[in-house]
């Protein structure tokens, strides 16, 4: 009786612990890197647990998540693919807003207009990332509204950069169909205003628990 109490303890434990690391690190991390998460979350409870039983957990898991993170492997190549770079690419740029652009009414506490806190970008770029604002908008099939104001609809925006060298960059934030992650592109352009390069990433909206 005990033996048998012993293996269904035994085979509950195994079937609770099988693959948690995998799940747990593409639950609750979904901005990370997913790439054998699950064996490395695993790997690191067993070199610096947090509770008592995280080595014998973890160790149990280990091979089950293994398994996990094999299979899911080419689903979380293409996720890391969608990931934020590790540096912002824009780090050191200047940043401004479309309302730092050319004249600006007077507000409620100012008697005259303030004065511009930027030039207007040259046309040719200004022309370019309003073309591929409208790429956008064919690609998702519906128009992306308030772009070019204070937002993007909910949780977007549109900021202008210069670096020192006179280059300039638009990013543009928009939000994904569930209204919840965030697409960016990054336009950057030459001294000569010729786009030259775009970078795209997604921010997942981080998970806030069950229920």
């Amino acid at each position: 009786m005990k033996t048998s109490v012993a293996a269904v303890f035994v085979v509950t434990v195994l079937v609770c612990c099988s693959g948690c690391g995998s799940l747990a690190s593409r639950t609750f991390n979904s901005n990370s890197n997913w790439v054998y998460g699950g064996v490395r979350q695993d790997g690191h409870d067993i070199v610096q647990p947090k509770y008592w039983h995280d080595p014998p957990v973890s160790i149990v898991d280990f091979p089950f998540s293994l398994i996990a993170d094999t299979l899911f492997l080419p689903s979380d190549l293409h996720h890391l693919k969608e990931l934020p770079p590790a540096e912002d690419p824009l780090k050191g740029w200047a940043r401004w807003n479309p309302a730092d652009e050319g004249s600006r009414p007077a507000g409620l506490s100012d008697s005259k207009a303030p004065p511009p806190g930027h030039a207007p970008l040259d046309q040719a770029v200004t022309e370019d990332y309003k073309k591929f604002i409208k790429q956008l908008e064919i690609g998702r099939g519906r128009e992306v509204k308030d772009l070019t104001g204070y937002g993007a609809g909910f949780g977007g925006s549109i900021n202008f950069f210069e670096d020192d060298t006179g280059r300039h960059a638009v990013k543009i934030v928009v939000p994904c169909d569930n209204l919840s992650d965030l697409m960016t592109y990054i336009l950057i352009y030459d001294k000569s205003d010729v786009r030259i390069k775009v970078i795209s990433y997604k921010w997942y909206k981080p998970f806030s628990g069950f229920g």
